[in-house]
């Protein structure tokens, strides 16, 4: 799913976390005690399950800040169920509990004092005094807003969402659409299961209409904003919200409209992006607008927070340029690759709109072979050498992996004028500098993301270059560090498709290897293959086939011979018939006169 944001939040990420939208697991850090383990569960009302790994001796009021430092639910609000008995004291033990190892402990949130007006507002919804329905909503949106944990789920569970959709479709009070959207907003930011009930509500299709036909500003703006919360939560969800047909007057209200605020144009950014992400062929019809519109406009744009959203839209538009390679052919035919390359090569700071921009680049030399001639024309390796040098200065190297992984592509493209300007450049060097900064004594020591897309890029050299570009690889000591990653990889136990990429480029290279590299050196290599091919049988493809072009050679220099024997005993077998062919055809006068010769020698 895409970026969401909160309301009256200032560190969304922090909320998204909190809200439990946060998917990425921790492991919990264990003690290093002699005492048993044991697996708790922690469950809440809605199903939502927190693994928590204690001892015996653990305490509740440990319990309670495990799961608090889990969830983020304070654990002043925490009212813990076990076997139907609240376990009230904070300092009794598991063990003392006779809680058992794989257990499920249930948890009740209790409701904050201010929160416990909560359902008088979801009642106040249905009310026909139009001021105690604004001021309902208004309750609602607020305890919506709160910074921490906002109550998403206790605010479906009052049956709050017909109420407020009901509001947000009351197009004659403005004040209470705003609030209503607002909230339903705030609701979207949550988990999946949170945006499912507003897409369940119907109220899509009323923040859509409101985009075009509201008659305030604030009401539309945060009609955009609830459309990019949905669009932002899943793949299914971004589609519904394209297939709603707001992308037009968007792209009409972002550069065509007066009186549009910045906040609004850059909520419309921040929506595209969200469109944008994860895209796919069948959407292309759809999203060319925002595509083109951004291609026409990034360098124009003057706000940094809009013109990075534009950017990191045409990113996830060039991610997959395979199978949808109408945007990079926009990109560079409009000049606007050229004017990122210049820009990059230019610019001191690599901030997210810089890193935007460099993604676009290194996802066209991820594209067709033109697509990657084109990058490298734009000066994009220089560019690359420029980048690489800085980040290594600055110790940053957020963009290293980024640059390496663009020269891999561009070096994967059988042309000689690229790997020649590859090497004349330097990034040669910055390639072997990487795997270099990580050898002790000889050996490898580290095998992380940059030195992997270092791998790939003499890899790929050594694949896809002629002779003379792929010994300058060589000659730089190219082998000897590829034989380095083998030998870690055999130790590792790990790493078979990199092993596999390793192979492959020197099974391609061998001829040249062997003239170039020492005894050493080679031994390492087939050792390695060796054990590799021990722990995986898809390795003994690799000997299998040296072992079968060996075996062919042999056969082919024994016909060779063969037949040079046979060629030889057939010119001799000519020579004895011609000979033959001689005797047989001498003349009589000759035959006399040997006659007449041997009779006078026996006489």
């Amino acid at each position: 799913g895409g970026s969401k944001k909160v309301e009256d939040v200032t560190d969304a990420i922090q909320s998204l976390e909190l809200n439990g939208t946060n998917k990425a697991k921790r492991k919990q850090q264990g003690e290093a005690s002699e005492k048993k383990s044991i697996a708790l569960y922690v469950k809440t009302v809605i199903g939502k399950v927190t693994p928590l790994q204690v001892t015996p001796d653990t305490t509740i009021s440990v319990i309670k800040k495990m799961i608090e430092s889990k969830t983020g639910i304070d654990s002043s609000r925490q009212v813990l169920v076990s076997r139907g008995k609240v376990l009230q004291s904070p300092a009794e033990t598991i063990s003392k509990l006779e809680i058992k190892d794989g257990e499920t402990i249930n948890m009740i949130v209790k409701l904050q004092e201010k929160m416990k007006e909560l359902t008088r507002y979801v009642d106040g919804l249905a009310s026909q005094s139009p001021e105690v329905k604004l001021q309902s909503v208004m309750g609602i949106r607020k305890a919506l807003s709160l910074e921490r944990d906002p109550p998403i789920q206790e605010v479906i569970n009052c049956g709050a969402i017909p109420g407020l959709v009901a509001c947000v479709r009351q197009s004659q009070n403005t004040a209470m659409q705003f609030e209503a959207a607002w909230a339903i907003t705030n609701i979207a930011s949550g988990t999946s299961e949170h945006t499912k009930f507003i897409i369940d509500s119907g109220v899509v299709v009323d923040l859509a209409n409101l985009v075009v036909s509201a008659q305030s500003n604030d009401v539309r703006e945060q009609a955009i904003w609830a459309l990019g919360n949905i669009a932002g939560d899943r793949d299914l969800y971004r589609r519904l919200v394209i297939d709603l047909g707001v992308i037009d007057p968007m792209l009409v209200l972002m550069f065509n409209s007066a009186g549009v605020s910045m906040s609004m144009r850059r909520n419309i950014a921040w929506v595209f992006s969200n469109m944008c992400r994860g895209s796919t062929r069948d959407e292309a019809q759809s999203l060319g607008p925002i595509w083109r519109g951004a291609i026409s406009t990034l360098a124009a744009v003057g706000d940094e927070e809009i013109k990075t959203e534009l950017a990191w839209a045409l990113a996830h538009l060039t991610d997959n340029l395979n199978d949808f390679p109408e945007p990079a052919g926009d990109i560079i035919t409009s000049g606007l690759l050229s004017r990122l390359v210049a820009y990059l090569l230019a610019c001191e700071h690599m901030g997210m709109c810089e890193k935007a921009y460099l993604r676009i680049v290194a996802n066209l030399a991820a594209g067709w072979d033109h697509h990657s001639r084109a990058v490298v024309e734009s000066n994009a390796i220089p560019m690359a050498v420029k980048i690489y040098r800085a980040e290594k200065s600055s110790q940053r190297n957020s963009n290293i992996k980024e640059i390496l992984w663009m020269c891999s592509n561009i070096l994967a493209v059988n042309d000689k004028k690229i790997h020649t300007q590859v090497i004349e450049s330097g990034f040669a060097d910055c390639v072997m500098e990487v795997l270099r900064a990580h050898i002790q004594g000889g050996t490898l020591n580290a095998l992380g993301v940059y030195e992997k897309e270092a791998i790939y890029c003499i890899s790929n050299a050594l694949e896809s270059a002629e002779q003379e570009n792929r010994s300058k690889w060589i000659e730089r000591g190219a082998i000897d560090l590829l034989a380095s990653a083998l030998d870690f990889l055999c130790k590792q136990g790990s790493g078979s498709e990199m092993a596999m990429t390793i192979l492959s480029s020197l099974r391609t290279a061998w001829g040249d290897v062997k003239a170039k590299v020492g005894a050493e050196v080679l031994q390492r290599i087939k050792e390695s293959s060796a054990v590799l091919a021990k722990k995986d049988a898809s390795f003994e493809k690799f000997l299998k086939d040296e072992d079968e072009k060996k075996t062919v050679k042999k056969e082919l220099k024994a016909e060779e011979a063969n037949a040079g024997d046979a060629m030889a005993n057939q010119s001799k077998e000519e020579g004895k018939t011609e000979e033959a062919k001689k005797e047989e055809v001498k003349t009589p006068e000759a035959t006399i006169e040997e006659t007449q010769t041997h009779a006078a020698g026996t006489t």
